[in-house]
């Protein structure tokens, strides 16, 4: 692992700005995903569906021992972005570089110190953080000529989100893809039966309005092989699903997925 892990940094260069390092994983028939969760909306954007899958549902299934959760595919990462006016940027003889170091200057969280207060202390912090990311557009950056430069002189800062590396699909709708696998000696039956009957109610309670949270795989007939005295898995499953890698334009790969697998594992 530690080989390919060097092997696949070593040409990370020759790949597109944006792509993130490779996630490694031993394969194995307890790496095979026991249970996926779709997170589908009719009313709420890709970035939405994106952040309740990776802080609030991924969050409560790490209370469930034994199990494995990559990030959500499908959606978009929330990101505040900077649109830079290069010809702005010349005119004012800035650079890049000037936008970022003021951004950096002007947006800060630390420590001051503490406050005596009565027989209390105070921890005191600093917080230079605006309140919304499009206060960020009246940071002043420089001054030139007497003249103070404003940050929405040479550029535009919006609450946007990074680049998109892939696209999930369910019927048709904006969704994330939320697979679920098994780690360690926990038993399988015990990881599913408490996602589903503890994890998922408490989810759907908490969901935003319009969130839908669909199963789509779980293997059933495992339960029928353990009260025959072997492993049995099975899954057979019919997902309107699709996954669109845009890690490199030009070349979409689209997938619709209708299984009936059958492999036998006995002990």
């Amino acid at each position: 692992m530690s080989e390919v892990g060097a092997a696949v940094n070593s040409i990370r260069f020759r790949m597109p700005p944006g792509v993130n390092p490779p996630w490694i994983l031993r394969f194995s028939a307890s790496t095979v995903p026991i249970i996926q969760l779709s997170l589908s909306s009719d009313t709420l954007s890709e970035s939405e569906i994106y952040d309740n899958g990776l802080f609030r549902v991924r969050q409560q299934l790490t209370t469930v021992p034994g199990t494995l959760l990559p990030t959500p595919y499908g959606g978009v990462a929330r990101q505040i972005m900077v649109d830079l006016n290069q010809n702005a940027l010349l005119a004012k003889g800035l650079t890049p570089i000037d936008a970022t170091a003021a951004i950096n200057a002007q947006n800060v969280t630390l420590p001051s110190g503490t406050a005596k207060v009565g027989n209390r202390e105070y921890t005191v912090s600093t917080n230079s953080s605006p309140t919304d990311a499009l206060m960020l557009n009246d940071v002043p950056i420089k001054t030139i000529d007497g003249s103070l430069i404003y940050m929405r002189d040479v550029a535009h800062v919006r609450d946007g989100w990074s680049v998109q590396q892939n696209v999930a699909r369910a019927n048709g709708n904006p969704a994330a893809l939320l697979t679920i696998m098994k780690t360690g000696s926990v038993s399988t039956l015990d990881i599913v039966n408490q996602i589903k009957n503890d994890v998922l109610p408490a989810s759907r309670a908490a969901a935003p309005k319009g969130l839908k949270i669909t199963e789509l795989f779980e293997s059933v007939h495992l339960r029928q092989g353990v009260h025959h005295g072997c492993f049995a898995r099975r899954s057979d499953c019919s997902m309107p699903y699709c996954l669109d890698n845009l890690a490199f334009p030009g070349q979409l790969a689209k997938h619709s997925y209708h299984c009936d697998l059958h492999s036998p594992f006995y002990s």
